[in-house]
């Protein structure tokens, strides 16, 4: 029963006659459905077919006339075409067949693509350049590229503080922004930076903290962009990122006394080292270099006995391993040379058989002196000025700025100290001073 109510359903709508509505020379069908008030044709244009729903034929005419009167405009528009414009219509399709993208869809995206460039240049070199900046290699994660990072840096042979130092922000840094390194505008960054000094959190960071983990940010995005997971040859948001100004830390400076006692302890380590191995490491050279030369943690553990220039009385810091990537010089002292002069013609990394860091733990310990954040450093800058009064001598020496060398260090000892430091190790007759100091 079904079936035969189907095949007369179909035989009924044959015999409805489409309705044909015309309009110059454009034509639209409209085909009824016998018993409900649905209307349909065929779109000229594309071939697709065009439902309507209407409650009478009257208004489906209505809707095939605007369709009819739209055909027969576009193709009026067509005829008053020249051969030249034809050829050009007709050579834009072929050229855009490849892309399998419809005549207005280019039009539209060109139009919009000008737009922003707003006569900055073409759309071809905006593409070049385009081509030229993109990324090389898929976006990874921060996670992925802080480990790379740290891997490399490793590999380098950065010391073990710079690596510690550099994990410690980059941790905090992913454990904030967990997506791809490439997605993350300046201002987030920026705005985490600042809610880590607000007084609400867990543990306020300073200024000078604050500017140290942007800088290790920037090398991370630096990093990344070599590596090609950021476009090569631009900034990067990190860079966007401003170094906001922080006064100088006040100087932290060992007094005389307490470097004494670190001499000894260092001694003491040392000769009980000597005992187990003669080829065992030697901790005092280290400490002697940074107290009476003032050179960087850091760049002593890359420094060969080679950079010891005896003859000329010089350490020489080479840029490859200076902080501030610029060769300087800084004087080998008397009192530095003696200490030193047991090592002379030693070859190779002056830490080489030590882990520095732990050692220095062990000297503290042993001495009963508070360890100081660049003590050596500071107490070397700040006696040198106070022995030398030139300020451009010391920055140079040190390798900083005249500037800071002023802010931080200026007027901090006075000449008399800086003698009885520069005379270290003690001799007798300075132990009764030493004494007095302590008891003042």
């Amino acid at each position: 029963m079904c079936g035969t109510k189907r095949k007369q359903t179909r035989r009924r709508a044959r015999s409805l006659s489409p309705v044909v509505v015309k309009v110059g020379n454009a034509s639209v069908r409209i085909l009824r459905y016998p018993g409900v008030n649905r209307f349909w044709y065929r779109d000229p244009a594309t071939g697709k077919r065009k439902f309507v729903w209407r409650v009478d034929l009257q208004e489906a005419k209505d809707e095939a006339s605007l369709l009819a009167t739209r055909i027969e405009s576009g193709r009026q528009a067509l005829h008053s075409l020249t051969t030249a414009d034809h050829e050009s219509y007709l050579q834009a399709l072929r050229d855009l067949k490849p892309l399998d993208l419809p005549l207005h869809a280019a039009i539209a995206e060109l139009v919009q693509a000008r737009k922003k460039l707003a006569g900055a240049g073409s759309l071809i070199e905006a593409a070049e350049y385009f081509a030229r900046h993109r990324p090389q290699n898929k976006p990874r994660a921060v996670a992925d590229v802080v480990d790379e990072l740290l891997e490399r840096r490793k590999a380098d042979g950065k010391s073990q503080r710079y690596l510690q130092t550099l994990r410690s922000h980059l941790h905090r840094f992913r454990t904030h922004f967990e997506g791809n390194i490439s997605s993350f505008p300046a201002e987030s960054i920026d705005a985490w930076l600042e809610k880590l000094r607000m007084p609400e959190s867990e543990k306020p960071i300073s200024l000078r903290t604050r500017n140290n983990i942007r800088m290790s940010i920037v090398t991370l995005f630096h990093f990344a962009r070599s590596k090609g997971y950021l476009p090569r040859g631009i900034a990067t948001v990190a860079d966007q990122i401003e170094r906001q100004r922080a006064e100088a830390s006040p100087a932290k400076v060992y007094s005389p006394a307490e470097m004494q006692k670190i001499i000894e302890a260092a001694q003491a380590i040392d000769a009980a080292a000597k005992a187990k191995s003669p080829r065992g490491g030697q901790v005092l050279p280290a400490i002697g270099i940074a107290a009476f030369a003032g050179v960087r943690a850091a760049t002593i553990a890359r420094m060969t006995w080679q950079n010891i220039k005896w003859s000329a009385g010089k350490i020489e810091i080479p840029a490859e391993i200076s902080k501030t990537r610029r060769r300087y010089q800084v004087p080998l002292l008397p009192n530095l040379a003696a200490l030193l002069g047991p090592h002379r013609g030693r070859t190779g990394r002056i830490t080489a058989g030590m882990r520095l860091e732990a050692w220095m733990r062990e000297v503290f310990t042993a001495a009963g002196v508070k360890r100081l954040n660049n003590g050596f450093r500071d107490s070397f800058i700040s006696y040198r000025v106070a022995q030398t009064e030139d300020l451009p001598k010391v920055a140079y020496e040190a390798g900083n700025s005249v500037e800071m060398i002023r802010s931080k260090y200026l007027d901090v000892r006075t000449k008399g100290e800086a003698k009885l430091w520069f005379d270290l190790p003690a001799r007798e007759e300075n132990l009764i001073l030493f004494k007095q100091e302590e008891n003042a």
